[in-house]
């Protein structure tokens, strides 16, 4: 049987129904509303699924989330069940083929002291895995081959396991689901399922993105490599924030960006942002800070598998009480298959005004005039910052380093490199750089201390590639 861990990939975030690629059945996470005890209906975010609960555990079930815990997402929790639980779901008027070879089920899971089977309501009855995705103390994404795994039959009222099953009948699979099959022990002893996806078979296209309730998860084949937030999350009910990519994942699967860092709660993985943002000369808020803004996602869509467009709008306590957008965000992103072991990732960003008095937005009025395109990349020991010229070493101000800056270290388990290039035909291109060697983002600068205006009509356009990479030739690299 293969297992496949994909190591702390911190806040996968909160997922409804998936219109993604081909071949995935559905994707479910709970939904960000309260935590309830026991989980209902309510709290599903895709509105194909109905929730089942089973066992005399079974009302123990919670739907949890600690606003004090950094990137906590919404989750499934045993902790309090007195008896043994089970958890399922059955997408309305469909059944899934889950005998084929390509045919697995995705789950993010934490599990102190306990280890979660699938569950499978077949035509011969209900059925548990053998295999599971074992303890964790950190969350760990899991991926299940179900060709790969051997099964017993399952007592659902009491949830035990009985009898094996040398061959179970997989074609009309009615319900998916999960369980530890033992009582909760509270925190100490008890599992946890963030999200959960059932593939049929795998797209036909290696690269592609999967809609969530919050954003978009990008994969190549099944190794997740971007997370892109629409939905807001916070911590401690302050620094909100969306509109961003976080986690990031290496090439050998390591998470390379942070969120919610201790020394700057503002920061947030892969992000765009400014200090200043003026409408008719007053300041209305901080979008760099995260203070006094909310990104409100109006439409996002997949495109041709691979990229997502989305439609932001940008509102602020200071301009109409936050009634009202004064800047229109359009962002695609675009991530690409490893080549020559080597990943592209594309942004583009348009920004447009909405308001009816002139907008600006800014970096931080002082000589660092830091804002725009940034990476809170997670900073090793051994980094070494490079540029077309040569090793670049960080200074408290803007750094005329070139149109590319290259971050090499220890992520993970092994010596990579992330580079950051800018669009050639970006306003303020060449790029001056505010860089770090600990404790703070990068920052490809624009449009510096000095706002500039927004147009009505035609949008300024901003175009960055992140690459992740072995040795790769930077220079050589060129934009689509």
């Amino acid at each position: 049987m293969k297992l496949v861990i994909f190591g702390c990939v911190a806040v996968f975030a909160l997922a409804a129904s998936a219109d993604a690629a081909d071949g995935l059945f559905f994707r479910e996470d709970t939904r960000d509303i309260p935590p309830a005890l026991p989980i209902t209906q309510k709290h599903i975010s895709n509105p194909d699924l109905i929730l089942g609960l089973h066992g005399p555990g079974k009302t123990g079930i919670k739907k949890s989330y600690h606003e004090s815990t950094k990137n906590d997402p919404h989750y499934i929790w045993s902790g309090q069940c007195k008896g043994n639980w089970a958890v399922s779901l059955a997408k309305k008027n469909a059944t899934a083929d889950l005998s084929g070879a390509q045919a697995q089920i995705r789950m993010r899971t934490k599990n102190y002291m306990r280890t979660v089977y699938v569950i499978l309501k077949t035509p011969g009855g209900w059925l548990v895995s053998n295999q599971s995705t074992g303890s964790s103390r950190e969350w760990q994404s899991i991926i299940l081959r179900t060709s790969d795994m051997s099964w017993s039959k399952l007592d659902i009222a009491s949830v035990t396991r009985g009898d094996r099953v040398t061959k179970p009948d997989l074609t009309k699979v009615s319900a998916i689901g999960f369980t530890d099959l033992k009582p909760g022990g509270g925190s100490k002893a008890c599992s946890r399922v963030d999200w959960i996806e059932v593939w049929t078979a795998m797209p036909k296209q290696a690269m592609h993105a999967v809609k969530a309730a919050d954003g978009y998860q990008f994969y190549d084949r099944d190794r997740p490599v971007l997370f892109y937030h629409t939905g807001t999350n916070s911590f401690k009910n302050g620094h909100h924030r969306a509109n961003y990519v976080h986690p990031l994942t290496g090439l050998s699967g390591e998470t390379l960006t942070e969120d919610f860092p201790q020394d700057h709660l503002h920061h947030r993985g892969i992000f765009w942002a400014w200090h200043q943002a003026t409408v008719g000369g007053k300041a209305v808020g901080d979008p760099w800070e995260c203070k006094n803004i909310v990104w409100e996602s109006i439409k996002s869509e997949i495109l041709d598998g691979a990229a997502v467009k989305a439609t932001v709008h940008l509102k602020a306590a200071g301009y109409k009480s936050g009634k009202e957008a004064f800047v229109q965000e359009t962002v695609t992103i675009r991530a690409h298959g490893i080549k020559n072991q080597a990943r592209a990732i594309d942004f583009t960003i348009e920004l447009k005004s909405l308001a009816d008095a002139e907008v600006k937005l800014g970096g931080a009025e002082n000589d660092k005039g830091y804002g725009g395109f940034s990476t809170r990349i997670v900073m090793p020991k051994d980094l070494v910052m490079t540029g077309p010229k040569g090793v670049v070493k960080p200074i408290r101000t803007p750094v005329a380093a070139g149109e590319w800056l290259n971050f090499t270290g220890t992520f993970g388990r092994s010596k990579s490199s992330i580079a950051v290039l800018a669009h050639p035909k970006n306003p303020g291109y060449p790029t001056p750089w505010i860089l770090r060697s600990k404790g703070s983002a990068q920052n490809a600068v624009w449009p510096g201390r000095h706002a500039v205006a927004i147009p009505k009509d035609k949008p300024i356009i901003l175009r960055y590639r992140i690459l992740l990479h072995q040795n790769a030739d930077i220079s050589k690299q060129q934009f689509k």
